[in-house]
Order: structure tokens, then C-alpha cells, then sequence
């Protein structure tokens, strides 16, 4: 009997270390795995940030130089005040520039409650998802806005080209 007690350790105890799963090279722990989701996904928003980076700075340079068209003195402008009101044109445009920089801080917004708060399993859908939607209204916006200042562009050429007697206010 006592001969048989060794035998039935030796056997638990090669049950036992069998049954668990055995971790070659290759395989990864599953909290480093979760790490490594977590990075993958955080990575794969990056590039809808960036992009919406890049239109609120583009909405930023075409709002300036809306201003500089708008206040400065050194271009032929119309002399009429009829001839003047295309610059209401901007107004609009303005308005949706607004629009998409707003919408480019929620991007901003979802990016960062997301890589700093704590994650579930549904979080990467529902802030993939959320993120779209503002990209989408961001593109949206600059698009209109660019109609309308693409409106007034066509709108002032078409007076230059008409009207001989522009005036060049400064001189």
C-alpha cells in the first residue's frame, strides 16, 4: 500500500500540471493581450484624430484669410454698395467653419475619454461609432462653408472681370 500512495502523487500531480494549458513561445498572457487590443485600438482611432487635426487647422487658415480678403485694403474691392453685398457670403461660411471646429474638439473629446477612461468590452464600438459621427459633421461642415466662400469667389471674379472701373482702395 504504501508503495501505492506514490504512485497515485505521481499521478495527480502529472494530471494535474498536463491540464493546464501550457504557454509556448509564441503565446502572449491574456492580460498582455487585453494591453495589446487596448494599443491596437487606441491606434486605430489615431488616424481619424489626425485628420480632424488637419481640417480644424484648414478651417482655422481659411477663416483668417476670410478676414484678411474682408479687412484688407491692398485688392480691387467693388465701390458699390449693391456690388458690396457678396461679402455676405461670409457669414455663413464663417458659421460652419465654427461648426467644424467644434465638431473637431468632440472628436478630440471621444479620442481622449477614451484612451484615459477605463474600458469595457462594447467601448471600442460605440466610441468607433461616436467618433465617425463627429468626423462626418466635420467634413460636412467644411465642405458647406467652402461652397460658400467658393460662392464668393465666383461672385467677386465675375464683378472684376465685368466692371472696368474697379476701384484699388489705398491709392
Amino acid at each position: 500500500m504504501s508503495a501505492f500512495v506514490p504512485l497515485v502523487v505521481l499521478a495527480f500531480t502529472l494530471v494535474s500540471t498536463s491540464s493546464q494549458p501550457k504557454q509556448s513561445a509564441n503565446c502572449v498572457p491574456l492580460c498582455a493581450q487585453s494591453t495589446q487590443q487596448e494599443a491596437s485600438n487606441a491606434k486605430q482611432f489615431e488616424g481619424g484624430v489626425s485628420f480632424s487635426q488637419s481640417l480644424s487647422q484648414w478651417a482655422l487658415l481659411i477663416a483668417a484669410g476670410s478676414l484678411v480678403v474682408l479687412l484688407g485694403t491692398s485688392y480691387r474691392r467693388p465701390g458699390a454698395p449693391r456690388a458690396r453685398a457678396i461679402y455676405v457670403l461670409f457669414l455663413p461660411g464663417w458659421c460652419f467653419l465654427g461648426c467644424c471646429l467644434y465638431y473637431g474638439m468632440k472628436v478630440q473629446e471621444v479620442y481622449l475619454g477614451y484612451s484615459v477612461g477605463p474600458k469595457t468590452p462594447g467601448d471600442f464600438l460605440l466610441t468607433a461609432q461616436e467618433l465617425a459621427a463627429y468626423l462626418r459633421k466635420q467634413i460636412c461642415d467644411i465642405e458647406v462653408a467652402l461652397v460658400f466662400f467658393g460662392l464668393w469667389l465666383i461672385a467677386y471674379l465675375l464683378w472684376w472681370v465685368v466692371n472696368p472701373e474697379s476701384l484699388l482702395e489705398g491709392k
